[in-house]
């Protein structure tokens, strides 16, 4: 999604509009002035509450595009199941619905866990890009300003 002051754009496909808006509305009061990297936004972000949860949407990668944050694009990626292989249970499951770790470890044996509400890992070159963008925008728009100043 393309937010520029008060307007906001979905780019791509919109499946998923109700939390596509919710996440908008949330980096709008937010204003963050940096880069926010995440593969599992619920976690990440605590207080990003949704009624039901987020049910499909898992990754974020926020480029600011202005200094307050006002202007910003967010690329969302949606949750992908993955199968976790571990040496061996790695926790227990306590009285209380707690999961405590076991150390030592009884077994080594190979146990796997089904992990979701994550998305796929954002790659050094994604990041290295939202970074060069956020950098020519704040270029152009400050030469853009500098114009309108000089060219009343």
């Amino acid at each position: 999604m393309l937010v520029i002051g008060k307007g906001a754009k979905i780019l791509g496909p919109n499946e998923h509009g109700q939390e596509i808006l919710v996440i908008a509305e949330y980096l709008r009061l937010k204003h963050f002035s940096t880069i926010q990297v995440s593969q599992a936004v619920a976690k990440d972000f605590p207080d990003l509450q949704l009624s039901n949860g987020l049910e499909i949407i898992t990754g974020l990668l926020y480029v600011p595009l202005s200094q307050g944050g006002t202007d910003y694009i967010a690329l969302l990626r949606k949750g992908q199941l993955r199968a976790v292989r571990w040496a061996g249970r790695p926790y227990k499951d306590g009285k209380d619905g707690r999961r405590t770790s076991l150390e030592p470890r009884a077994s080594f044996k190979v146990w796997t866990e089904t992990v979701a509400g994550r998305c796929r890992v954002w790659t050094d070159e994604q990041l290295e890009m939202a970074g060069m963008l956020a950098l020519v925008y704040g270029k152009v728009r400050h030469s853009i300003d500098y114009f309108i100043l000089l060219n009343p």
